[in-house]
């Protein structure tokens, strides 16, 4: 629809004043604790800006985004300390003291949390594919749709937001490499219609790099403090643009492709040219 963010706080503020004019009861002088919507960015401004009544909240919905991820990176060092040592498991008490002091901080910067629908969040990118014109994606956007969707899936599933950030880094590193040098093969090596045990090893090093370049650069994001959490929401930059976490660990990324992915030969045909083909698939 047309409606703008101005329109949808024009609405919630109205709807609110009914609200406790309706009621004598002092929780409905209380603001809502979130809305769901899906990626409507008016409507989600909109929201903010009925809510946010307090001079410092976030009310908009770039500053909001900024406010949470910051404090979700400092979520995610906590969690992790409150780990039980030598073992997979973590100490509820301490997870859920580091929960009550990531929501009861984020209240005093959030008028109202958001809370995306879900399917909308993992198909918005695969439909901006879908709808895009540019001549450069003709005759792969089915593919493309197809990764952006699964992609996109997998991150909602993922508990850790810094984990989510190195992963769709590694998938923009992937889609911004045009092609890499093959640290295995040659213009003279043999293709092959089948994988052997010597690629299957090939597959298994480049899983475990990756697993292991996750996990590193997952921990670079977080940060150690709540305090450290204030400092950067009070930062003048925070208010006016994105932070945008990705851009070094994306350069990084490519260097892990250039090292340590390898490319596997195979016999490629097709109707008008049957003769054998080399192509690298990483």
């Amino acid at each position: 629809n047309k409606n703008t963010a101005v329109d949808y706080c024009d609405f919630f503020s109205g709807f609110l004043t009914s609200v406790r004019c309706a009621s004598s009861s002092d929780a409905a002088t209380e603001r809502p604790l979130f809305i769901m919507t899906d990626c409507s960015v008016p409507l989600e401004s909109g929201a903010l800006m009925a809510f946010s009544s307090n001079e410092g909240m976030a009310n908009t919905r770039n500053e909001y985004g900024n406010v949470v991820l910051l404090h979700l990176l400092y979520f995610d060092k906590a969690v992790a300390d409150a780990k039980v040592k030598d073992s997979d498991s973590y100490s509820e008490t301490a997870v859920t003291l580091v929960a009550r002091q990531v929501l009861d901080s984020l209240r005093k910067f959030t008028g109202i949390f958001l809370k995306e629908c879900r399917s909308h969040v993992y198909r918005a990118p695969a439909h901006w594919m879908h709808s895009n014109k540019s001549a450069e994606f003709s005759g792969v956007k089915d593919s493309f749709e197809d990764l952006l969707r699964k992609v996109f899936d997998e991150a909602t599933k993922e508990p850790k937001i810094t984990v989510v950030i190195v992963q769709l880094s590694l998938v923009i590193a992937m889609l911004e490499t045009e092609k890499f040098c093959s640290q295995s093969f040659y213009d003279t090596t043999e293709t092959k219609d089948h994988r052997g045990s010597l690629e299957e090893a090939a597959e298994e090093r480049v899983l475990q790099a990756i697993d292991s370049f996750i996990c590193v650069e997952s921990q670079k994001l977080c940060i150690k403090s709540l305090p450290e959490v204030h400092a950067s929401i009070s930062a003048s930059d925070t208010k006016r643009k994105h932070i945008l976490l990705y851009e070094d660990v994306v350069d990084r990324a490519k260097e892990l492709m250039k090292g340590q992915c390898c490319a596997y030969l195979n016999t490629v045909s097709n109707s008008n040219d049957m003769s054998n083909q080399q192509v690298g698939t990483i």
